[in-house]
């Protein structure tokens, strides 16, 4: 459903609502399972410690730390990005 947003001198906005159709595969962030993790995202992800991890993703590195849940995805052409785990479960649904 679109709706159109506040019209301001350069004309009219329509914000519009859009659901991703991509299916992803996803993996939970274990410091033991990293080996596993890492050879499973094509060698995408560094070890600075157990806890902290460098994932190399299409818009650059990013960090992520363990005592935070994560879970890694990665999409349709192999690229992998970290979500925070209680994002990533009010967005993605097991299929």
């Amino acid at each position: 459903m679109a709706q159109e947003l506040d019209t301001t001198k350069y004309g009219v906005l329509t914000e519009r609502t859009y659901r991703k159709t991509a299916a992803v595969q996803a993996v939970k962030a274990d410091a033991k399972k990293f080996s596993m993790i890492r050879k499973w995202a094509n060698n995408q992800i560094r070890r600075v410690h157990d806890r902290l991890w460098y994932i190399t993703t299409r818009e650059g590195e990013l960090s992520i730390c363990l005592a935070d849940d994560y879970y890694i995805c990665k999409g349709i052409d192999g690229e992998v990005w970290p979500v925070r785990a209680d994002i990533f479960e009010k967005t993605y649904e097991v299929l």
